[in-house]
């Protein structure tokens, strides 16, 4: 699994068995809101990178903080 990925599923709280002897991947333990709460960190860490993209960036024109709130907007996540 993508180290990422799994530190993202830690962090919504899903547990997983990485360490069962039976299947090739992980077995996640998982609800709806813990679902919800592994999307919405994806979505924040892809906006994430899009406001990385503004930080050199001293046009004035902020073209990533305006994809990254639009991915926001899109999937309903808002601080």
């Amino acid at each position: 699994m993508n180290k990422k990925i799994k530190e993202l599923v830690e962090q919504a709280g899903i547990e997983f068995d990485d360490n069962s002897g039976f299947e090739s991947e992980p077995i996640f333990y998982l609800n709806q809101t813990d679902l919800k709460q592994f999307a919405e960190l994806i979505v924040k860490e892809c906006a994430g990178i899009a406001y990385e993209y503004d930080i050199p960036n001293i046009s004035g024109i902020l073209p990533g903080q305006f994809i990254g709130n639009r991915m926001k907007r899109l999937f309903g996540i808002w601080e």
